[in-house]
């Protein structure tokens, strides 16, 4: 949880709540997101400053930190061998951490805007990240574009489906996009309208 932007709490349902870690409100800058590892063992929580820390989630110890972005590290995930962690920044720019070592493996530079959101497919072969008004797919491997495409709205966040085939984007309605041709497969809306619950 990140409520207030300055504590990073674990919540285990069938256990007394764990103590904050004092650590974790001394951070420069407020936690503005966290992603958890595909092992459950390790947490990544992205602050205003730019730095980005690595967290044991059964100790609730920092295990290290990551720093590069500028502008503040607005999203970040896990590959899904948990061997890597790619991170979103202020500063324009997608970067790819080994975990082991905190060391930047690759910088996909000169994004369009601030980007948002990013997410990895299944296979962890592909990369989705969203900017104010765009989404753009790319070669996790290579770094490079293969696919961009622009959004009626600004995206607040974005995902993938399992097999990479399919995103799904939040702005003022949820869209459901194929990620091959980024064409609007299909427009979520129910804000405002009656619904069945």
């Amino acid at each position: 949880s990140m409520a207030d932007g300055r504590a990073v709490r674990v919540f285990q349902p069938d256990a007394d709540p764990l103590p904050a870690n004092g650590a974790a409100g001394e951070e420069q800058g407020e936690y503005v997101s966290v992603a958890v590892s595909p092992d459950s063992k390790l947490a990544l929580t992205g602050t205003t400053s730019g730095a980005g820390v690595l967290w044991d989630i059964g100790t609730g110890t920092e295990v290290r930190r990551i720093a590069g972005h500028r502008g503040g590290m607005t999203a970040g995930v896990f590959t899904p061998d948990g061997k890597q962690v790619v991170t979103a920044g202020g500063d324009k720019s997608i970067r790819i951490w080994d975990v082991a070592t905190a060391r930047e493996v690759k910088q996909i530079p000169d994004q369009a805007g601030t980007v948002r959101s990013i997410a990895i497919s299944g296979d962890g072969t592909r990369l989705i990240s969203a900017d104010d008004n765009s989404l753009s797919v790319w070669d996790l491997a290579t770094g490079t574009s293969t696919q961009t495409w622009k959004t009626p709205n600004p995206i607040r966040q974005v995902t993938l489906s399992k097999d990479g085939k399919r995103a799904a984007s939040v702005g003022k309605a949820v869209y459901i996009w194929d990620v091959e041709t980024g064409k609007l497969v299909k427009t979520l809306d129910l804000i405002g309208k009656d619904a069945i619950v």
